[in-house]
């Protein structure tokens, strides 16, 4: 009778260390996301800085608009655009990291327990 609580001890213990685990996945994700969403903001501010000073220069020479000027707003659009598109392609796959991650944990923990359960019942 001792090994069957013994191995309901393990089992236990083994189940919070599985929703230890989940927590530990949720909070990288909550810290990933975050840290995301500042960045990104960061990087568009940045941006609308630089466009209002471009944009203040031109104004202030008397060139409201023109070709090139345009040209080179529009390039720093896509450059930004591009940097948040790289952050956003960086965090999905962190993100994917860590779920996978989490999944093979418990799978191998999920087997360990059943292993276990069954050498301690034998």
């Amino acid at each position: 009778m001792g090994n069957i609580t013994g191995a309901v001890s393990d089992f236990g213990g083994s189940a919070l260390n599985i929703l230890d685990d989940r927590r530990d996945a949720k909070q990288q994700k909550h810290n990933l996301y975050q840290n995301y969403v500042q960045t990104t903001q960061k990087r568009k501010n940045l941006l609308e800085q630089q466009l209002a000073t471009r944009r203040a220069k031109l104004g202030a020479s008397g060139i409201s608009s023109g070709g090139s000027a345009l040209a080179v707003q529009n390039r720093d659009i896509n450059n930004a655009y591009d940097d948040i598109r790289y952050e956003t392609d960086k965090y999905k796959n962190n993100i994917k990291k860590i779920d996978r991650d989490y999944r093979s944990k418990t799978y191998r923990q999920g087997f360990d327990m059943l292993g276990d359960v069954g050498k301690m019942i034998k």
